[in-house]
C-alpha cells in the first residue's frame, strides 16, 4: 500500500491538497513506511484550469491509496473520490507523527473498504 503526503514547498510541512507543489510516497513494507519518491507538481489553486489540475494531481497518486494533507476542498474530495483515493485531514500533523497516521489510515481502509473504492495492495 502506498500513501502520498502533500508538502509544502519547504519539504518541511504538510500542505492543503490544491496548495501542494510536491507529494512525498511512502510504501507499507511490513511496519515500515519509507519513502520510496517525491513528485514534484503544480499548484492547483490559482491555477487557470482548476478542476484539470485538480484531476491531474489526483491522477498523479493513482497508485496511492490515500493522501494525508492538511486540508482539503471539497472539489479535490470528489476528483480524489473518483480516482479511488482516500484523503485524510490532519491540520496539525508533524513529520513525527506519519508513521503512525500511516498505520490508522490503514487500519481505516481494512476497517471500512466503502473508504477506498479501488482496491490497493
Amino acid at each position: 500500500m502506498r500513501i502520498a503526503v502533500a508538502y509544502h514547498a519547504d519539504g518541511q510541512r504538510v500542505q492543503h491538497f490544491g496548495k501542494a507543489v510536491r507529494f512525498a510516497i511512502y510504501e507499507a513494507r511490513g511496519d515500515a513506511w519509507p519513502l520510496i519518491e517525491t513528485r514534484v507538481t503544480t499548484a492547483a489553486c490559482g491555477a487557470a484550469d482548476h478542476q484539470g489540475a485538480l484531476l491531474a494531481n489526483a491522477r498523479l497518486l493513482d497508485d496511492c491509496a490515500a493522501v494525508i494533507v492538511s486540508a482539503i476542498g471539497p472539489a479535490a474530495q470528489d476528483v480524489l473520490m473518483t480516482q479511488g483515493i482516500y484523503d485524510y485531514a490532519a491540520p496539525d500533523i508533524t513529520v513525527a507523527e506519519l508513521p503512525q497516521t500511516f498505520a490508522h489510515i490503514r487500519a481505516q481502509l481494512a476497517r471500512f473498504p466503502h473508504l477506498n473504492i479501488k482496491a490497493h495492495p
